[in-house]
């Protein structure tokens, strides 16, 4: 989910090696643009999240390539000091860069960080960069706010596939099933296939008595290139406020991706590891 398709996925914590932490914090403390990025990286595979404040002043670096990936690293590992963390990135949030908007917009999302409720609306609504405003849509989902239904059905509109896809995404965290006869509403007269699956899978999470089907339909008919995002949609409703019907449903989704995994060879490794999810949350 991402817009960030390369940013770290959470695992296993591993045992960190203060040794080791301690000599990417002196690469940190470098003005070597490419060991501090590198120095980031790292310390977000350690997950050192007792560091994380001083990762701050990076935000003010003056290659853009830092200033991302330590507003990635901040959104990965601070939210036990979002307080402080918070008002750093509000600060830089007009950043030049595109892509360090972005990042920046994302962290604020991971940090649910309510002050930046109403930035993240102007940017959503108002930003040049379609990453941007994708970044702000997905973002606003964490946030348990209804108000921000109207703002995420706005941007349904926006010419920008991606900016659309993830506002229909956060129309299914932010809401509640009073929202349903709204949300059928908005599936029935959308055109474009991409958005109209995004929207289905907000249904399927508030117990839409038909979306089951839909996802269903759309597993076994869609081609190989809408397959990645079909996947995806799937893998996102196991991860993040998993449905309380998902575990009765297991059973049927599981054939369907199966049977799409046999179709298109290509996507059997990421079939494999939505089946592995699934099985958990069994």
């Amino acid at each position: 989910t991402s817009v960030n398709v390369a940013a770290t996925q959470k695992k296993e914590i591993p045992t960190m090696n203060m040794s080791t932490v301690e000599v990417l914090l002196a690469d940190v403390r470098s003005n070597d643009p490419a060991k501090q990025v590198n120095a980031l990286i790292e310390l977000i595979k350690l997950h050192a999240d007792s560091v994380i404040l001083e990762l701050v002043p990076l935000l003010s670096s003056a290659d853009a390539s830092v200033r991302a990936e330590a507003a990635r690293a901040l959104g990965y590992m601070g939210s036990a000091h979002h307080e402080q963390i918070g008002p750093a990135l509000l600060q830089a949030i007009n950043d030049p860069e595109e892509l360090v908007r972005g990042e920046i917009v994302e962290a604020l999302g991971e940090l649910a960080y309510v002050p930046a409720v109403e930035p993240l609306k102007v940017l959503l609504h108002t930003d040049p960069g379609w990453l941007v405003r994708a970044s702000a849509a997905e973002a606003l989902g964490n946030f348990a706010d209804q108000t921000l239904l109207a703002d995420l059905e706005q941007a349904l509109r926006d010419q920008e596939e991606p900016v659309a896809a993830y506002a229909a995404s956060s129309l299914g965290l932010i809401a509640t099933p009073n929202y349903l006869p709204t949300l059928e509403a908005l599936i029935a007269r959308e055109k474009t296939p991409a958005i109209k699956r995004k929207l289905v899978e907000a249904s399927y999470r508030l117990g839409g008595k038909e979306s089951l089907q839909q996802l269903l339909d759309f597993l076994q008919t869609g081609d190989e290139d809408s397959a990645s995002h079909l996947l995806t949609s799937i893998e996102f409703l196991t991860e993040q406020k998993p449905p309380a019907s998902l575990r009765a449903d297991a059973p049927r989704l599981r054939e369907a991706l199966n049977a799409l995994a046999q179709r298109f060879p290509l996507w059997q490794a990421h079939v494999a590891e939505i089946l592995e999810k699934l099985a958990k949350l069994e």
